[in-house]
């Protein structure tokens, strides 16, 4: 599983936990609560960093490093050509979804 969790009673480590759903007599499948916790706590972290780095440093800064990132993630001749064409259609929305 892609996001961590904790060895809880709920998910036995998996991050995955059965919910039984009696009025509509099925079980399904749903995040546990340690993978939403820990969601959690990586957003409040994020925004605490953001808020420092809106705070000390400049918006030029920012984008360099940021597009360092995107570069360095992707280095294959395909997904150099698609950035280049990226950068030339000034995608922003698209370029950021490279970070991922």
């Amino acid at each position: 599983m892609s996001q961590e969790c904790c060895k809880c009673s709920h998910c036995d480590g998996s991050g995955i936990r059965l919910v039984i759903d009696n009025t509509h007599d099925i079980t399904y499948q749903e995040e546990c609560y340690c993978v939403l916790q820990h969601r959690r706590e990586q957003e409040k972290l994020a925004k605490r960093i953001a808020s420092v780095f809106l705070e000390k440093t400049s918006k030029e800064k920012l984008a360099i490093s940021l597009a360092s990132v995107i570069v360095a993630k992707h280095t294959d001749e395909y997904s150099k050509f698609q950035l280049g064409t990226l950068v030339e259609s000034k995608n922003d929305a698209w370029l950021l979804n490279w970070l991922h």
